[in-house]
């Protein structure tokens, strides 16, 4: 679907000579877009500029938060307030911003929603015109059950911008693009937050990569942030002389009963990370250096993030540097 923040101004003031027509939202009806702006209760949204669609309560369903405001010497619309229509689950939204107390007048232009406190659910980060910016926490939206998945392109994508992350709970579906730019002069963080009601259980994870290519998860466990390693594109046993980075770090011993030790190129205080995946692409561990360091050798010691032994099994390694990244298989045995 499609949403467009625009102009509300019924008394004809002449800062709002753009028209008064309002916000529009566009809903998709297999590929005919039909005008929904009133059905779904959206239209009154002063002077719009930033807005996102998020599922701020965690209840299955997207919810629109969107800022407002001119210029001081426009007062009719100097101290628009922003508003928040709240998902009623039938096509229609609920105006709610003064209840909840985000009911902003700093002349908002971008905002940014995410789970900055990782606690489940989406607060709010609003940058003013008028003043400074404004951080909202959301306190209220944990008490339902959620899942954060970031993607990880593992290649030139690294963020995987342009996938699709589906999720099926109990026959419904929820899909999500990974985009950049999402909102004016702003965006929202490069990864997927569902809301799941009273699930705890997501059935399927379904991650269609922009270079072709798809990854399933099934019995994710809600309550959890994940991340997905496209193992379709990354994988690539053999070392190359194209890459010093990729060259000096083919991993020892492969097969492997304890440990992986992959040996970086002298001198290179360019690593970043060692990350693992498993053969569904969730990351198991991430090995950080110390700041500034020259790592000679870096082991991975077959234990996970949470410090319980990693299963046997194959797992996915990538290797990432300043400008470089490197990725493989390794085999753990037990």
């Amino acid at each position: 679907d499609w949403f467009v923040s625009s102009i509300w101004d019924t008394a004809s003031q002449p800062e709002g000579n753009w028209g008064s027509s309002g916000n529009r939202l566009y809903r998709n009806d297999n590929a005919t877009f039909v005008d929904a702006t009133d059905e779904a209760g959206v239209r009154i949204g002063w002077w719009g500029w930033g807005s996102s669609f998020a599922d701020f309560d965690n209840d299955g369903h997207l919810d629109l938060f969107h800022v407002n405001g001119f210029i001081p010497e426009a007062p009719y619309f100097g101290v628009d307030p922003a508003r928040f229509f709240h998902n009623d689950g039938d096509g229609t939204f609920t105006e709610t911003a003064t209840s909840l107390g985000i009911d902003d007048p700093g002349q908002g232009r971008g905002i940014s929603c995410f789970d900055y406190d990782r606690d489940g659910d989406l607060d709010i980060f609003i940058a003013n015109n008028k003043t400074g910016p404004s951080f909202y926490r959301n306190d209220g939206g944990n008490a339902l059950h959620w899942l954060d998945v970031v993607l990880d392109g593992a290649g030139d994508n690294s963020q995987a911008v342009g996938s699709r992350v589906t999720i099926t709970v109990g026959g419904q579906t929820q899909m999500r693009e990974i985009r950049c730019g999402s909102n004016f002069a702003s965006q929202d963080p490069a990864e997927a937050h569902f809301g799941l009601g009273a699930a705890t259980i997501v059935d399927e994870v379904r991650v269609d990569w922009l270079g072709g290519g798809t990854t399933i998860l099934q019995n994710v466990p809600a309550d959890q942030r994940i991340s997905i390693l496209n193992t379709v594109t990354a994988v690539d046993e053999s070392p190359t002389a194209e890459s010093d980075l990729r060259a000096g770090s083919y991993p020892e011993p492969n097969p492997s009963r304890s440990f992986v030790r992959f040996r970086i190129p002298v001198g290179s205080a360019s690593f970043k990370a060692l990350d693992i995946f498993d053969i569904a692409g969730r990351r198991v561990r991430s090995i950080r250096p110390p700041r500034g360091a020259a790592v000679p050798v870096v082991e991975w010691d077959g234990m996970r993030q949470d410090g319980t032994p990693a299963t046997a099994g194959l797992y996915f390694w990538k290797l990432t540097s300043d400008n470089r990244t490197s990725t493989g298989k390794v085999t753990l045995v037990r």
